[in-house]
């Protein structure tokens, strides 16, 4: 043993010491014994005999690590996943709120369930569903500790329900229902699923084409991916988070789209069905075989370079009602089929303005007043403005041949396409109630004359998407009238009145340039 002598400089090294080395954590209850390691008490004393050098000495309580009081973990609220489980799911315990410890220490969790009131035996997380029955209570209690001291306990609990129901099917559509290979196509849920759990329902969607799977799980095809002839089926699967239901199933078949002058509807407004006539060079005016020509119908070559939507009928009376509030017609006895007439160049050009709006397109006219007061002018180029108007001449003439050189709209035998003083027997009827031209448009041979956008001039020399003259005192008229002679309903005559006028044989019908 080595003896240090008591010389005054050791006395006072000993007198210097601390009474205890703090170097454990705040938390730490248990002191070292014997001076072998940090928290030795000074005189190494267990002053309260029970073993242990610890802060209930009284020669160690004023020690740092002494000074916080240690204590546990609290806080804690946890749930179980499914809150409303039915017998065929896992339930999961799961911490809402993490308990906090005050020391700062790292909270550890033990799991127990019952199920009850009974001890499961499972100390896990979750429970699976071969566990579980119809009408059982499962508890899940879940205690938080720091590894020395333990935080109140927090449960949770929920009662299993009976077999879980399947939604029912969808009852779904695909619009639009008569698609063509221009067309994207939109499957619908039309009736929602039901389902008799309550659960909420969501859909999944899957399309096949001819009857194989097309790989999209959208609810929309792109017009790319179709083509004509194919028969496309979508599916649409109802599920509660659970069980899948029964799918609600939709087909439509592809057409071809229709493509101008072969006389399909190509698109409705206000009630008016329009087909597409081409761009086209065509020799205007009067032909041979159309004699005795007039010296206005000179023939001249003309240029359309836009194709165009045009009227399948004169404008009706139920349409123009429909869309203006009045019906000016003298043959108002003839029903909302028969064509309107009595009717301005002014409130034909304010029923296109109507049109246009309602669509949503800028008008080709402005106009001031209402009713049969109203007056409108031509607002800028009819083929470069975007809405609704009436036929420029060349135009309506272009439509009415339809590629073909007939001395009336769509035949030589005029009894075959128009009515006139020689069957019309005295008023207007039903329009459509003749053949149509070869591009599908009706009447444009007899029954009421047309109201055009152009200035009435005599015309001459080649041209180009020709609009008539700026400015005149006669807007152009054609077609032909029910008390008309054969000669008035040939494609190549042209008439003028004045804006204003209003005959019992006098209508119109609308077009637009096509974009």
């Amino acid at each position: 043993m080595i003896r240090f002598p008591l010389r005054p400089q050791n006395l006072l090294l000993l007198l210097t010491l601390p009474a205890c080395i703090p170097d454990l954590p705040a938390e730490k209850a248990e002191l070292s014994p014997e001076g072998t390691a940090a928290g030795q008490c000074a005189d190494g004393a267990d002053n309260d005999e029970d073993g242990i050098y610890d802060c209930e000495d009284s020669d160690c309580a004023a020690a740092p690590d002494c000074l916080a009081d240690p204590a546990p973990p609290e806080g804690l609220v946890v749930a179980i996943d499914p809150a409303a489980p039915v017998d065929d799911v896992d339930l999961a315990c799961v911490i809402v709120t993490e308990a906090v410890d005050p020391n700062g220490d790292v909270v550890a969790y033990t799991y127990a369930w019952t199920v009850d009131g009974e001890d499961a035996g499972l100390d896990r997380d979750t429970v699976s569903a071969g566990l579980t029955s119809g009408g059982e209570t499962w508890t899940c209690t879940v205690t938080p500790t720091d590894g020395t001291l333990t935080g109140t306990p927090a449960s949770a609990s929920v009662t299993i329900q009976g077999e879980n129901a399947a939604p029912s099917a969808p009852v779904v559509a695909i619009t639009p229902a008569a698609p063509t290979d221009d067309d994207a196509m939109t499957c619908e849920v039309v009736t929602e699923s039901v389902d008799p759990d309550g659960d909420v329902v969501t859909y999944t969607y899957a399309w096949t084409v001819d009857g194989a799977d097309a790989g999209v799980s959208a609810a929309s095809i792109d017009a790319a991916r179709t083509r004509v002839g194919e028969t496309w089926t979508c599916s649409v699967t109802a599920r509660d988070g659970v069980a899948t239901g029964e799918a609600g199933t939709a087909s439509v078949s592809v057409a071809a789209a229709p493509t101008c002058g072969d006389g399909s509807v190509t698109h409705t407004a206000s009630g008016v069905d329009f087909v597409t006539v081409c761009a086209q060079t065509f020799e205007m005016g009067c032909t041979a075989g159309m004699e005795p020509c007039e010296s206005d119908e000179t023939l001249h070559t003309v240029t359309l370079t836009n194709d165009y939507y045009v009227g399948r009928t004169e404008v009706t009376q139920g349409q123009f009602r429909a869309v203006m509030g009045y019906n000016p017609s003298d043959f108002g006895t003839c029903g909302d089929d028969c064509p309107v007439e009595q009717v301005s160049w002014h409130e034909s050009a304010a029923y296109a303005s109507a049109v246009s709006n309602a669509a949503g397109l800028a008008s080709c006219y402005t106009c001031t007043g209402s009713g049969a007061s109203v007056t409108c002018d031509t607002a800028g180029n009819p083929y470069t403005c975007e809405g609704y108007r009436l036929l420029t001449e060349a135009e309506w003439e272009a439509a009415a041949r339809c590629g073909t050189d007939l001395t009336y709209a769509g035949s030589n035998t005029i009894g075959d396409v128009a009515w006139y003083d020689g069957n019309a027997g005295g008023g207007t009827h039903a329009v459509a109630g003749k053949l149509p031209n070869a591009c599908g448009i009706y009447d444009m041979s007899g029954h009421v004359w047309e109201w055009n956008g152009d200035w009435y001039a005599a015309y001459g020399g080649s041209t180009t998407d020709p609009a008539g003259s700026l400015s005149g005192a006669r807007h152009v008229l054609r077609g032909g009238g029910w008390h008309g002679g054969p000669s008035d309903a040939r494609v190549a005559r042209h008439l003028g009145t004045e804006p204003a006028d209003r005959f019992d044989d006098l209508g119109f019908r609308l077009a637009r340039t096509a974009r």
